[in-house]
């Protein structure tokens, strides 16, 4: 697992075998960053499930502005501190780890007031339709997610239509063997 482009490229980063991480395969990265494109340059950055780190990293590392890594699990958030570190990304102007829960994260750096023109969500193949659910019920109402952003959500193929976020439209989609992944944006929110 390397970093495909911008100052970063071709560094590698780490992996923990036997943790609950499956990170993006060099493919399927390059591929979303390529659909992205310009997109990523100056941009503020979203990493929930983070695991690894590796989107944030390659968003960074294509010059994106800032990235907030978020993940629940320690072995994780030390992950990514040590991966921005190796790759040599570790600003903390640029780059901040929180140690939170994905719905606990949204509804902290919304009363924070940030906000993103991109969120990755590539959470665990397991997770439970409803805390999908009510993570995409929470970045429909809060303000995280900007007008224009995006949403690059990594789902098994197998759950591509029950994992649909209801208040979302999808923008593109590529398949990627057993995973696909959807650049969604928000639908607008109706002024009642």
């Amino acid at each position: 697992m390397r970093v495909i482009a911008g100052v970063a490229r071709g560094r590698k980063l780490k992996n923990i075998r036997g943790l609950y991480i499956r990170p993006p395969l060099d493919q399927v990265k390059e591929s979303t960053f390529d659909i992205l494109g310009h997109l990523v340059q100056d941009a503020q950055v979203l990493d929930l499930f983070a695991g690894t780190g590796s989107l944030g990293v390659e968003a960074l590392s294509r010059g994106c502005q800032r990235v907030i890594f978020v993940d629940k699990d320690e072995r994780a958030v030390r992950l990514v501190e040590e991966n921005l570190e190796r790759v040599g990304l570790a600003d903390p102007q640029r780059a901040t780890v929180l140690k939170m829960d994905a719905l606990a994260a949204v509804r902290y750096l919304d009363k924070r007031g940030e906000k993103f023109d991109l969120i990755f969500v590539d959470p665990p193949y397991k997770i439970g339709k409803g805390i999908l659910e009510a993570l995409f019920y929470l970045l429909s109402t809060t303000d995280v997610l900007k007008d224009e952003g995006e949403i690059i959500l990594k789902i098994p193929l197998a759950r591509r239509q029950e994992m649909t976020p209801a208040h979302f439209s999808p923008i593109k989609e590529r398949r990627f063997g057993q995973s696909t992944v959807l650049f969604l944006s928000r639908k607008p929110r109706s002024c009642s």
